[in-house]
């Protein structure tokens, strides 16, 4: 009777332990849940290093520099003014429908670079290039593509686009059609007809280039107006 009663208050003692929120098992003592369950620590992933927030990068605004009413004349000293901006090595992306004044604009900057020969669109050639005498930019070669038939990327690539010389420049006419898969620093220049005789351009160059490009069109008189985005 003793050996009964001994065993049912061992049981009593300890029921009353595991709702005081404790039950000793191999000597650690695990906590309780409300539900009367064993709760169990989260794991761990020993290579996950500790979760910080990083302070997010400011944003820079892309500046657009906006051109009215630009006659020929006008078209030629633009082109002067950026081929003095060109560095080797970049893409310039022109952009606008159809005789808008992307050829002319090619034209006119492969003369200011110094080429003497005629410039027509590669319209059926794909691409076409352009062998430069010695200039103050240092550049050998304007590499002139017409990209309006292409239908992938890879037919541009198949073109040795991704290999360009640093002593290069690229003039992609319709390069809008491969915007998103463009160098992030390249020349973005936008034509649009206002009339038979007149066009309007807007340039977004790349941020390093901007105040550069702003002295070269005050330098030939051409006035721009400057917006955010």
């Amino acid at each position: 009777m003793k050996r009964k009663d001994a065993l049912a208050t061992n049981r009593e003692q300890t029921k009353i332990k595991e709702l005081c929120g404790a039950t000793r098992q191999n000597d650690v003592m695990q906590p309780q849940s409300l539900s009367g369950k064993k709760s169990r620590s989260p794991k761990r992933n020993s290579l996950s290093a500790p979760h910080t927030v990083a302070n997010p990068e400011p944003m820079i605004a892309v500046q657009t520099l906006t051109l009215k009413s630009l006659t020929q004349d006008d078209m030629q000293r633009l082109a002067s003014a950026i081929a003095r901006c060109l560095r080797g090595g970049e893409v310039v992306s022109l952009e606008g429908e159809l005789g808008s004044g992307k050829t002319f604009f090619v034209r006119q900057l492969a003369h200011a670079l110094g080429y003497a020969h005629h410039v027509t669109s590669p319209t059926f050639v794909l691409q076409k290039l352009y062998d430069l005498p010695s200039n103050p930019a240092g550049l050998e070669q304007l590499i002139h593509y017409d990209v309006y038939r292409l239908t992938t990327y890879d037919e541009l690539l198949d073109l040795g686009f991704d290999d360009l010389s640093p002593t290069a420049v690229a003039l992609v006419e319709w390069g809008d059609r491969f915007a998103h898969l463009l160098p992030a620093s390249c020349w973005r220049i936008k034509f649009s007809i206002a009339d038979d005789s007149h066009r309007n351009v807007d340039i977004r160059p790349p941020q390093d280039r901007i105040a550069a490009l702003q002295v070269e069109l005050d330098r030939e008189q051409l006035e721009a107006a400057i917006s955010h985005e």
